[in-house]
């Protein structure tokens, strides 16, 4: 429980006051976290209880992402996650969110992410 109020007064202290950063965005945070291998939105969908549409939306705002309707590259308040496009067995695309270096430096700092000693 700690662990979780040091990881939420860490991003009030590092996002602007309107960052959008909501309750599954730091769910999503905290699993990937967990997960130094990545996690899938599928996986993510499960873990939160939620469905792949608000995964999406709430790792966008922790995300870098292309803006089709202005054709910019849109960064975030704060840039915590990455996305990679995978290939599934069955030949589909996926996504799969990793911790960045800030976020994993966020989440050092939280005490929330143990690191192995001796690395």
């Amino acid at each position: 429980m700690a662990d979780l109020a040091r990881v939420l007064r860490l991003l009030r202290k590092h996002t602007p006051p309107r960052s959008n950063i909501g309750l599954l965005s730091v769910e999503v945070l905290l699993h990937v976290a967990a997960h130094p291998e990545g996690l899938d939105y599928a996986d993510l969908a499960y873990l939160c209880e939620s469905s792949h549409g608000p995964i999406s939306r709430a790792s966008k705002v922790l995300t870098v992402f292309w803006d089709k309707s202005t054709c910019t590259v849109q960064r975030p308040a704060i840039h915590l996650l990455q996305r990679r496009k995978r290939r599934t067995d069955s030949g589909r695309t996926a996504y799969r969110l990793f911790l960045t270096a800030s976020g994993r430096a966020l989440m050092e700092e939280a005490k929330a992410l143990q690191t192995p000693s001796g690395v």
